[in-house]
């Protein structure tokens, strides 16, 4: 044993003598996956990636992986907590890429030509574009992320009260199914900007659709990541909210409420909703409140306006898909890594189709490359997650990547600022007062405020930065328009009738009290005069 310590320790000193260091194949690498991948992840590391390293360069790694199970909904922000202590790699959503960039920015950027022409052959132009970013100390544009894992809302169902599956095609046809077993046609996890956007991102189906406002619509949240370019009281919008509320409002829709204290998993086992929106995260809910062999999945259904919803261009008969934020999951790198040599390469490889393929029977992990060939293992579970895997493509084929990414702000603007409220006030028609087309869009227009300001419309513009709604409007080239009831007193509104004025006679009957105001004041002052000069 002394003998062989001497050995190791000479070995050492020879290869220190040389001015070698000890090889950096013994570096080991920390990465942050989704709870439900990490067993996966770090088998497939342990076993094949060396062998994968060697046919690329033709020389041997030994690096040792330590991989660890987390939500990665928090990863980002675990990781700023402390960036030298935080993971080598580690996945998070996309929108997460702004605050992970804020001044000189925590993470590296992606330089091996190898991985990003991977990702240029598999992977949807959406998902390049969402981590293709600016760090926020100016420099110029880079990858950042590399899309690993794809997600969009899908409608899970009822098998049992859908024999006839046709009827899932469309709202119009799932409603039909409602009303007849006086029941809701579909529940929601959240009224937020996220669970609850299907209508919001709609965009048109039938070819007059099309044509009038294009493949994506007239919405623009954030566009060409542009904090204001956001636009979303277009023609289209405006009868997309009419259709919503339509929907939300009937008895057999929501009647009333996006959500109801009972939850969306109490009201799909009770049989008190048909349908349910929601992710991949909520399947496991879904199974426990419908049964491993009654629940079923497909894509959003479309939905077709009426006379009731037609506005401007949009006609009754167009026909528009439910809309979705279709995401993905990104690996990023710690920029000041002592494996940074390495980084890349484990990432090309675990974003490679075959590792996709695997995580996607093992994890129900939908691959983010386009070009990995989905299949079953032939058992009911296998298709039925097969089943769900495809619902989310078709649904994210008519979805948009959040395009949060830019700055830590949009995320907070879009989310967290009250916008998501008004548009839930429009589709419930609160207190009643959402009854025509002018206050939907000028509630429409107030959300748009809050995403490109962060705070409501003020009432002045004693704050040049965060002017009035109609002054934002006119120096943006809008017109104002503004419901007649809604109109202030001063400009002739019909907001006068609340104070007297609701009509012509009423009218002239204060401009007649006004008038014998004055006589009398006449009356009093003259009576004054004549007592001071009796003195």
């Amino acid at each position: 044993m002394k003998k062989f310590f001497m050995l190791t320790l000479f070995t050492l000193l020879a290869f220190i003598a040389l001015g070698k260091t000890v090889s950096a194949a013994d570096a080991k690498i920390s990465i942050w996956v989704g709870s439900e991948s990490a067993a996966f992840y770090q088998e497939i590391l342990d076993e094949q990636f060396a062998g994968w390293y060697q046919a690329k360069y033709g020389k041997s790694v030994d690096i040792e992986f330590d991989v660890t199970g987390q939500d990665t909904g928090g990863t980002a922000e675990q990781f700023l907590t402390d960036p030298e202590a935080g993971a080598d790699i580690f996945v998070c959503a996309n929108d997460n890429l702004g605050k992970l960039l804020d001044g000189s920015g925590q993470i590296g950027a992606i330089t091996s030509q190898s991985l990003l022409q991977q990702m240029k052959n598999s992977l949807p132009e959406s998902f390049t574009t969402a981590v293709y970013m600016q760090a926020g100390d100016g420099s110029q544009a880079q990858f950042y992320g590399v899309p690993l894992i794809a997600q969009s809302l899908v409608l899970y169902y009822n098998k049992e009260a859908f024999p006839d599956t046709s009827k899932l095609a469309t709202w119009e046809g799932i409603m039909e199914v409602a009303k007849a077993k006086n029941v809701k046609a579909t529940s929601f996890a959240g009224s937020d900007g996220f669970n609850y956007s299907l209508f919001l991102l709609a965009e048109p189906k039938s070819q007059d659709a099309l044509e009038a406002f294009g493949k994506f619509g007239t919405l623009k949240i954030y566009k060409n990541g542009s904090l204001t370019n956001c636009y979303n009281w277009g023609d289209d919008q405006v009868a997309l909210s009419k259709y919503a509320q339509r929907f939300i409002t009937d008895p057999n829709g929501r009647n009333g409420l996006i959500t109801t204290n009972d939850g969306y998993a109490t009201e799909l086992s009770t049989g008190a909703a048909l349908t349910f929106v929601g992710g991949a995260w909520h399947k496991g809910a879904v199974i426990s409140s419908l049964g491993k062999d009654n629940w079923g999945v497909t894509q959003l259904p479309s939905f077709t306006l009426t006379e009731a919803d037609a506005y401007g261009d949009a006609k009754a008969g167009m026909e528009f898909w439910s809309g979705t934020f279709a995401d993905c999951k990104c690996m990023v790198k710690k920029k000041s890594s002592q494996a940074a040599a390495y980084l890349d390469d484990v990432m090309e490889f675990l974003s490679s189709d075959p590792v996709e393929l695997e995580s996607y029977k093992q994890c129900d992990n939908l691959p983010a490359s386009s070009t990995v060939v989905l299949e079953s293992d032939g058992s009911a579970e296998g298709e039925k997650n097969l089943a769900l895997a495809v619902a989310q493509q078709k649904s994210a084929e008519h979805g948009i990547v959040q395009p949060f990414g830019v700055a830590a702000k949009f995320n907070m603007f879009y989310y967290q600022q009250g916008a998501p409220d008004m548009y839930q006030a429009i589709h419930c028609n609160t207190g009643g007062i959402y009854d025509s087309d002018l206050r939907i869009k000028r509630k429409l227009q107030e959300a748009c405020y809050v995403w490109t300001h962060g705070q409501p419309a003020p009432d002045n513009d004693s704050n040049p930065k965060k002017p009035s709604l109609n002054t934002w409007l006119t120096d943006n080239g809008y017109d104002v328009e503004i419901d007649p009831r809604d109109m202030p007193a001063d400009e002739g509104g019909e907001e006068t009738k609340k104070k007297g004025c609701g009509s012509a006679i009423a009218t002239g009957n204060v401009v007649i009290i006004s008038m014998l105001a004055v006589v009398g004041l006449a009356l009093i002052a003259l009576k004054a005069t004549k007592k001071r000069e009796q003195f």
